[in-house]
């Protein structure tokens, strides 16, 4: 079973979205996690993982932001056909 530290550190199911609103949380993410996330070489398979912990604080913002703009989309009506 995953602990709690471990879920944070998953992207979104939003990503790689920007919508409306969150353009400042998710370039801030995109910028962070581009730069914590390089590989230093080709078997470097601990970049991406090295990146979201280094990008915690920015990556909470952004899934805020995903969050809200999901409960504040219209949903679409239902109809009986």
């Amino acid at each position: 079973m995953a602990s709690s530290s471990d879920a944070e550190l998953t992207l979104p199911d939003g990503f790689p979205l920007a919508p409306k609103g969150c353009e400042k949380p998710s370039q801030k993410f995109f910028d962070c996690f581009t730069a914590a996330g390089m590989q230093k070489d080709v078997a470097d398979a601990a970049a991406g993982a090295r990146g979201l912990a280094d990008c915690a604080a920015p990556l909470a913002a952004y899934r805020k932001c995903l969050a809200w703009h999901e409960r504040a989309r219209p949903q679409p009506a239902a109809y009986r056909v």
